[in-house]
């Protein structure tokens, strides 16, 4: 039978304090991308991860949902950088293109970003499933100043390029946000179905939503 006191940690020599911090915050981490929703995580859990006593945690997290903040922080921090990194390759300076090539470029920048936010989502669920899914709001986070924030912003930024004074930004990458959810939530929960090419259908939303508000 498996006992429920965590094996002793070696103290932290000084100065080492956040070390144990980052410990924390790293098996809170992977009990919540196993767990996919805060509600199933406890203290208790995750200071066995560690290695430590439940009340140790609160040296350096008053409240658990501080705990959480930080997780969520650094997993939308993750997803941001992916999106970033998500740039298709160019051979042409920027500094070169006209109008109509700003735009392409821009509109294959949201191809690419689609593609690694729906990726990520499909690799890693139970993270997706914490920081998306229906016990998501348990922070209160908000859009603007949240973690989400940076996330969303690398998605806008080249639906603004790409529609320029032709359509709503905003309304346009909001409606490219739904649709990339409900690809992973949908994917991810009916795996029989005959979903057909998932780069083909992000193609689809893509085209539909940057195309539609210029001819209108």
């Amino acid at each position: 039978m498996t006992s429920a006191t965590p094996a002793p940690r070696a103290r932290n020599r000084p100065g080492e304090g956040g070390r144990l911090r980052d410990d924390i915050v790293d098996a809170a981490d992977a009990l919540l991308a196993d767990a996919g929703s805060a509600a199933r995580l406890s203290l208790r859990a995750i200071a066995r991860e560690v290695g430590i006593t439940a009340p140790a945690i609160y040296a350096h997290f008053t409240t658990k949902e501080q705990l959480l903040s930080a997780v969520v922080a650094r997993r939308f921090a993750g997803l941001a950088q992916a999106l970033r990194d998500a740039e298709p390759e160019s051979a042409e300076p920027a500094s070169t293109r006209g109008p109509a090539e700003q735009r392409s470029a821009a509109i294959s920048t949201v191809r690419a970003r689609t593609r690694a936010y729906v990726a990520y989502g499909l690799e890693h669920p139970g993270v997706y499933a914490a920081l998306f899914g229906p016990d998501a709001d348990h922070l209160g986070l908000t859009y603007e100043g949240s973690p989400g924030e940076e996330v969303f912003a690398a998605l806008l930024d080249p639906v603004s390029s790409a529609l320029g004074d032709h359509g709503d930004a905003l309304a346009v990458a909001t409606d490219l946000w739904v649709a990339m959810h409900g690809i992973v939530t949908l994917r991810s929960s009916q795996r029989g179905f005959v979903w057909g090419d998932l780069d083909a259908q992000l193609d689809r939303f893509v085209s539909a939503l940057l195309d539609a508000p210029r001819t209108r």
